[in-house]
């Protein structure tokens, strides 16, 4: 739903109105493609194709229409500690590698899990050494998700 205001002047024959007015209405993306999350470094970008036809109500239905077309491109910079994975997971025989931005000095924990329900630490505390820290460790079943967990 959008909503928004709108200033408006309407001259006609009979006399000028003028006012202003909610306006209210719901629109699609009618892109034909997704949009994507790419992080570089600690560069964040966010990138959404967009094809949008508002159809909105001043006076009677649908009596203003907006287009968006194009490309919504927004970015951030992220901490250097926040430790997004550069590689989220490389699984090579029965090995887990996990890799990840770092700062010297930073703790982490690393916690594993076969059902996302309950937690367990994987090993002592990892500290980083340089500008990226990997761990490895051996798998423990089947099936197993990670996470990293900084220490204060």
């Amino acid at each position: 739903m959008v909503e928004g205001g709108v200033d408006y002047r309407v001259s006609t024959i009979i006399g000028t109105q003028s006012g202003t007015e909610v306006l209210s209405g719901n629109s699609g993306n009618a892109a034909g493609s997704v949009g994507s999350l790419v992080t570089q470094g600690t560069v964040q970008t966010l990138t959404v194709p967009i094809d949008a036809t508002y159809r909105l109500e001043v006076l009677s239905p649908d009596d203003v229409i907006v287009n968006f077309k194009g490309t919504l491109v927004a970015t951030r910079t992220l901490p250097a500690t926040t430790g997004i994975f550069q590689t989220l997971i490389s699984l090579a025989g029965n090995t887990v590698t996990l890799t990840w931005s770092s700062n010297p000095g930073d703790k982490n924990n690393i916690e594993s899990s076969i059902g996302l329900s309950m937690w367990g630490q994987r090993g002592p505390t990892v500290i980083s050494t340089g500008p990226t820290t990997t761990w490895t460790a051996p798998k423990s079943g089947p099936v197993e998700f990670f996470r990293r967990r900084p220490v204060p």
